[in-house]
């Protein structure tokens, strides 16, 4: 059971990444990339690094995308023809963060905070070849109706990293669809 999710939460990763590469606007996207590229520091250059840098950032940068997966609806947020840096998916009833990140096989718990509620997640490393770590909650729970209900932008900690992202309709789709499931 636990493959199952690493598979389906590594395709949906690969998804987000290979989808947003096949746009329209992958020449833009491509220019772009090479003036961020030219201005980046050598350091940050490399696809290990950019794991560093994902990890370090405050506040995410980025787009919010839904998708199925393994007939599971999963939104994603992440920079522009990139991976998904926090996912949210349903998957039998449980509503499940997953956020790239590396806890080098250790567990860790993350704090969500929206619309005044705030939740506890257990975080347990995927120990994936691209660094995920996931948590859940049941799908009826008070927070995740604040979740659903907020306007503002909602936080998540994890250790001394702080997150925030906007409310968005791809994520509350995937709420919908699993409390209707």
């Amino acid at each position: 059971m636990r493959k199952l999710l690493l598979i389906a939460t590594a395709a949906a990763v690969l998804a987000a990444c290979g989808e947003a590469q096949r746009s329209s606007d992958s020449h833009a996207a491509s220019q772009r990339e090479a003036v961020a590229q030219e201005s980046a520091p050598a350091e940050v250059q490399s696809r290990g690094d950019d794991r560093q840098v994902a990890r370090s950032v405050k506040t995410e940068p980025g787009e919010w995308h839904y998708k199925t997966s393994n007939g599971y609806p999963w939104a994603g947020f992440g920079p522009p023809a990139s991976e998904a840096v926090f996912t949210i998916s349903c998957q039998r009833g449980q509503i499940v963060f997953g956020h790239a990140i590396d806890l080098n096989g250790n567990d860790a718990e993350m704090t969500i905070s929206a619309g005044g509620e705030t939740n506890p997640v257990r975080l347990t490393d995927l120990n994936a070849e691209l660094p995920m770590a996931e948590g859940s909650v049941p799908a009826n729970s008070m927070f995740i109706d604040a979740l659903l209900d907020t306007e503002q932008a909602f936080s998540v900690k994890i250790d001394d990293r702080d997150f925030t992202f906007r409310p968005a309709r791809e994520y509350r789709q995937v709420i919908r669809e699993c409390r209707a499931g």
